[in-house]
């Protein structure tokens, strides 16, 4: 029995064993513990044991914001949940149930009501209690019944035929309705910060894909148009019949990505069969049935190709909606429904290894599924295969653990955030046609990022210290508004996820994007894998230092009043490095000065311009030749305190022994990101 069916405790014989003919709502409610309350939860509430690793989150029914209604209220009535259950959403985890017998579709639907009036009865009973005039049980049901009686059928107007002058005109519509949320020739929008009813950041749709929650037919188009997605941002319009169609059209006229029809299988094809398992989150050619539920072990398929071969290629799912996607192949993304085969016919191309992702959330393995197929030159024999790794997802933190590093880690490997980043956060794997690298970033130098000027040891661990006394990232550095900047961005970007740019615009986008974990994890959650990450920064840092003479600053810009460019003039020149010279020195400090009072230090110095033989300062900061920097542009124009590169020397005795911060090219782009200067590569890059 695999973990999801323990936690929703229903075995498979319950449903075998009931007689056929029994009550609808006591068979839908049986039909719903077996294939609903994973995701739903047991009381549909939402907050089934796969719902953290779903996007959308499940609907909870007690709530009522059910998106598909084609009345004027906002309960559906039993055909558009009929509808619902039966055809799934596309776009979202909800797969369609077409593969259920009638009379089981219409018991789900008796039971999905029930547990909506059950629920929402509980919710005014509770809030009647708060407010210190409870209701009855009966009161609140009949209250219940009437929240969700459908309304009357939306009408819809009398369609209007497609012309050019119709589609003009709703492009004219789409632009001023339309694109602050929907990207304007209807592909993937930028739009980040949209919310639903659950709190969870949602994104509108790409209208390129297909994928619409009510589908793309006119019909479906002009009721989404006319009463919008109840519980989401998309509003229902109140448009005059002509523009309802206009748009319609304009919106169904927008030019489609590239789709793969099924297609009959000729007799020199090679037949592969993949089906998306979501526990333990595989491809598989091994048969599987509709419904499994990780009751036996199922391995991912090895897909071997020889060049020009011809391929006709099934896809199923065994439980919920999966994407199929393979970029490198031009194959999808195309949705794949249980109880429904896509067929897809491609001719093997050059040898080399081509990957393929699942794109649809699809339970808490979605990351781990992922395979590749591997095209070998004609004739040749494959050398041998590499099994690939099942999903093995963390459990909580042990009960008793207080550590917020072990809570980080524990929540770090339960959200299957090692899948795409790595152990610890070591490294990526490979995002194709991704910026900048075709890899998902790295997090173990994320330290880097929330100390942009930063960080020392020495901040790490007050870091640390301060967050497992129970404080939180937000307050540990109230003063350092860089700092707190810096946390709000990373913060953002668990929260709303990150479109991931193409490297090549005219390329497919990058099957592994960052989802929006809001809904998902706590702040509280969110600071503990950040304080995991930055507990697994290497804090060792280069080899030291050492200067032949032991330069105090502190005493030379507190106790002097000398300022930084009064002994590094020639950076404001760009005449090369800023190490001063001993002309520099001389001025002040005269080797007939020398008494039996000189220190140890001081008499390097005279040694040093009595023989005529330049100090030999070691350089702190060496960077690559192909970096141009010019302190200049940083100090005159940009106006940047010495310290923001060089830290506060001023407060310095002796001389740093190393840098003060990493000057690497992340460092330098967010820096110059935070203050608003220019990332292109020419900035900083002498040309190759």
């Amino acid at each position: 029995m695999s973990l999801v069916v323990g936690l929703v405790g229903c075995p498979k014989s319950r449903l075998s064993n009931m007689p056929g003919r029994e009550d609808p709502l006591t068979r839908g409610l049986a039909l719903y513990e077996e294939n609903c309350a994973r995701c739903h939860g047991d009381r549909g509430l939402g907050d089934g044991p796969e719902a953290p690793f779903l996007y959308p989150m499940p609907r909870n029914f007690s709530v009522g914001n059910f998106r598909l209604t084609s009345n004027t209220r906002g309960f559906p009535d039993e055909e558009d949940m009929l509808r619902a259950i039966r055809d799934g959403l596309p776009g979202s985890a909800m797969p369609p149930w077409h593969h259920l017998p009638a009379e089981d579709l219409q018991a789900l639907v008796a039971a999905v009501k029930h547990l909506a009036i059950e629920g929402k009865t509980r919710n005014l009973m509770e809030a009647a209690e708060e407010r210190g005039a409870p209701m009855t049980v009966a009161a609140a049901t009949q209250l219940a019944r009437d929240w969700f009686a459908p309304g009357p059928p939306v009408d819809l107007p009398a369609a209007v035929p497609e012309t050019p002058s119709t589609v003009a005109r709703g492009r004219q519509l789409y632009e001023e309705l339309c694109v602050s949320c929907h990207a304007l020739e209807g592909g993937v929008s930028p739009k980040r910060d949209m919310q639903d009813d659950t709190g969870a950041y949602i994104y509108p749709r790409n209208f390129k894909s297909g994928l619409l929650l009510r589908g793309n037919s006119e019909e479906a188009l002009a009721l989404t148009i006319l009463r919008g997605l109840p519980g989401t941002p998309m509003p229902a319009y109140e448009l005059p019949a002509d523009d309802v169609w206009a748009l319609v059209h304009f919106v169904r006229a927008l030019p489609e990505g590239a789709k793969q029809d099924e297609v009959a299988a000729p007799p020199e094809a090679t037949r592969i069969a993949l089906t998306g398992v979501a526990d333990p989150g595989v491809w598989t050619d091994e048969a599987v049935e509709v419904g499994y539920r990780g009751t036996a072990p199922v391995a991912a398929a090895h897909i071997v190709l020889h060049e020009g071969e011809q391929v006709i290629l099934e896809l199923k799912s065994a439980d919920v909606t999966h994407g199929f996607y393979s970029p490198e192949l031009g194959i999808g993304p195309l949705e794949v429904y249980p109880g429904h085969t896509r067929i897809v016919r491609f001719e093997a191309p050059a040898p080399g290894e081509y990957e393929f992702f699942c794109m649809n959330m699809c339970g808490h393995c979605h990351f781990s599924m992922k395979g590749s197929i591997l095209v070998l030159p004609k004739g040749a024999e494959p050398a041998g295969e590499d099994l690939a790794a099942h999903c093995e997802p963390g459990d909580d933190a042990p009960a008793g653990v207080t550590s917020v590093i072990d809570r980080g880690r524990a929540v770090y490997r339960k959200m299957a955030c090692a899948t795409c980043h790595g152990e610890e956060g070591r490294g990526g794997v490979r995002n194709v046609n991704a910026l900048p690298t075709e890899r998902v970033i790295a997090l173990d130098r994320l330290a880097e990022k929330l100390w942009l000027r930063g960080p020392t040891a020495s901040d790490i661990e007050t870091a640390l210290g301060m967050l497992e006394q129970g404080q939180s990232f937000a307050t540990l550095f109230p003063d350092d508004d860089l700092f707190s900047r810096q946390y709000e961005t990373v913060s953002r970007s668990i929260l709303a996820g990150e479109l991931t740019p193409r490297k090549d615009p005219a390329g497919p986008d990058p099957p592994l994007q960052m989802p929006a974990m809001k809904a998902r994890l706590r702040t509280e959650e969110i600071d503990a894998v950040l304080a995991y990450l930055v507990s697994v920064y290497d804090r060792s840092g280069p080899e030291p230092i050492h200067q032949v003479v032991a330069f105090n600053h502190m005493l030379h810009v507190e106790d002097l009043g000398l300022e930084c460019m009064d002994c590094h003039e020639p950076v404001l020149e760009d005449r090369g490095v800023g190490v001063p010279r001993n002309e520099t020195c001389e001025p002040c400090h005269d080797p007939s000065d020398r008494d039996e009072s000189t220190s140890a230090d001081l008499g390097k110095l005279y040694d040093y311009f009595e023989r005529d033989v330049e100090i030999p300062w070691a350089r702190v900061h060496e960077l690559p030749e192909h970096v141009v920097f010019s302190h200049r542009r940083h100090v005159t124009a940009a106006n940047l305190d010495c310290a923001n590169c060089h830290g506060e020397l001023a407060r310095y005795e002796r001389p740093p022994t190393r840098a003060a911060f990493n000057l690497k090219m992340n460092w330098c782009m967010d820096c110059h990101e935070f203050e608003g200067a220019s990332n292109e590569c020419r900035a900083c890059h002498a040309d190759t």
